[in-house]
């Protein structure tokens, strides 16, 4: 899930032309809803598996390896999203003042 979604983080500004645009923010708002959807998931994973690494769980390398690329994936994810929040804003105010040039 984290893996295909920020890959899908990493398109949404490629989209964000005039023609993309629409579907660059429905994009992001879906990206949005899953991310506050499965943050407290997120969180109860990397507690469960600190947990099974204090108790000295036999597999607790396997264990901090995927804790390690978990939070790397998370954070990843949630800077594309706000690095996307700010293009596509940026995006709309030129698009704004392409259709008034336009208008005028």
């Amino acid at each position: 899930w984290l893996k295909d979604n920020v890959a899908m983080a990493s398109q949404i500004c490629c989209t964000a032309s005039l023609d993309g645009f629409e579907a660059a923010k429905r994009c992001q708002a879906t990206l949005e809803q899953e991310i506050l959807s499965n943050r407290a998931r997120i969180e109860v994973v990397k507690k469960e598996g600190r947990s099974l690494v204090r108790a000295q769980h036999p597999g607790s390398a396997k264990i901090e390896e995927f804790l390690g690329q978990l939070e790397v994936l998370w954070e990843e994810l949630k800077k594309r999203h706000q690095k996307n929040v700010v293009v596509l804003q940026e995006s709309e105010k030129l698009n704004l003042k392409e259709m008034k040039v336009l208008k005028d």
